[in-house]
């Protein structure tokens, strides 16, 4: 049944994707920053060194922590508050962000707005890897990146969420236009090392003006009528779980793990996310028609794998393991690499509820049975937000254990 459920749902194709570019005149923005004065387009290597001496060292944050470290994050910022924009780019971007609205799958009845973040200038050998950035405010729900007109090489933004990836590349003309960059919130993404030149940046949070309820939209009928005896069986079909004292029942909830990751700060209905905004109507329309309750929440998901690391693909062939002459010099797992081999467990707990009218309420506690779960993405095909990796020791062992945020739909008769 998990399967019908999941094919189902992953049927219901997303509107748009998670990251998009538009391209624009230069002229449309005019911009200068206090001790530099007024830039010119293309910016020259004059005018980077006069925003270099009034900027700073970039920060990052890893969770709860604001941290500095040129290993991870090597560029310079200047703040918003030194930086002066016309106004006659107001409305100019409000027509690209509808743009970006439609290309990411928003849909009408919601408005998207920028608010500035900061600046930030990319000199050469500079970079950002792999990260995610932090939801500031409420309502944030992508991040749009304006790269400023100049000559440079290198500098790619390469953006990635659920498997998928997506790479951004200095383009034709780069030196005479705008090039706006937009993706989810919950994307990891990285700013490949600058070759040569000089790249700077306008950051923005995109924010989602409208919280009012928009319209969810129509998904196939076809589609949500099997939905429909997919979810009915799911209730009334008995479930064998291993460590049940009793005989099979059926489960008494169903749990759908959306494929974007949401925080306290995002998860609403009216913030869904492409994909999960599609899928949940779908559930939603399921759910009316067999008079089921249903309520969003934050889903924390623990899964331990057994893994093999390089170490192991090394040392292990067809016939079993080799053991060489010089195994005292081997060294096992130092980058940390593994490959997942073997589900051993999971344990996922649901917290932070919210009811259809989008009102906080208490939740069922308790965490979620195997019986109970449907998802279109495995969290292994993410990027955990923690992981401990216990390595090969003789008997026992090569596992990791991984942590994801996560949310889910949560539906029961």
């Amino acid at each position: 049944m998990t399967a019908s459920i999941a094919d189902l749902l992953a049927q219901l194709e997303a509107p748009g994707t998670y990251a998009t570019r538009v391209r624009a005149p230069a002229d449309e923005l005019e911009i200068s920053v206090t001790g530099v004065g007024r830039l010119s387009f293309p910016i020259t290597p004059g005018s980077a060194h006069k925003l270099r001496e009034v900027a700073r060292p970039s920060p990052f944050g890893l969770r709860e922590q604001t941290l500095h470290d040129p290993s991870v994050r090597n560029t310079w910022e200047i703040s918003a508050r030194r930086v002066r924009i016309a106004a006659r780019w107001k409305p100019v971007l409000a027509k690209h962000l509808h743009t970006v609205q439609v290309a990411l799958g928003f849909p009408e009845g919601c408005t998207l707005t920028a608010v500035l973040d900061k600046l930030l200038v990319y000199e050469e050998g500079q970079f950002f890897k792999h990260h995610q950035d932090s939801e500031k405010t409420d309502g944030m729900v992508a991040t749009l990146v304006v790269v400023l007109p100049s000559e440079y090489s290198g500098g790619a933004l390469t953006v990635e969420h659920r498997g998928e990836k997506q790479t951004f590349g200095r383009v034709a003309n780069q030196e005479n236009d705008l090039s706006l960059l937009a993706f989810y919130a919950d994307c990891e993404h990285e700013v490949s090392p600058i070759k040569s030149g000089v790249r700077v940046a306008l950051t923005y949070q995109l924010i989602v003006e409208d919280r009012s309820m928009y319209a969810l939209p129509a998904s196939s009928a076809e589609v949500v009528n099997r939905l429909t005896d997919g979810v009915r069986g799911h209730f009334t079909v008995p479930i064998e779980e291993g460590y049940q004292r009793s005989g099979p029942a059926a489960p008494e909830r169903l749990v759908y793990l959306l494929d974007h990751e949401y925080t306290q700060r995002s998860l609403a209905w009216d913030k869904l996310k492409n994909g999960d905004r599609v899928r949940i109507a779908a559930l939603l329309t399921a759910a009316e028609r067999l008079d089921c309750e249903v309520l969003l929440a934050l889903a924390e998901v623990h899964e331990t794998w057994m893994c093999e690391d390089d170490y192991q693909r090394d040392r292990y062939g067809r016939h079993g393991w080799r053991f060489d002459d010089d195994d005292d010099d081997d060294e096992s797992d130092e980058t940390g690499e593994y490959e997942l081999v073997e589900l051993q467990g999971d344990e996922i707990e649901l917290n932070h509820w919210l009811d259809v009218d989008g009102q906080h309420v208490d939740g069922i506690p308790g965490t979620v049975s195997s019986g109970e779960l449907h998802f279109t993405k495995p969290s292994r095909d993410m990027d955990p937000f923690k992981s401990e990796h216990e390595g090969y020791q003789g008997n026992y062992g090569n596992t990791v254990d991984r942590w994801y945020h996560r949310a889910a739909l949560v539906m029961w008769p």
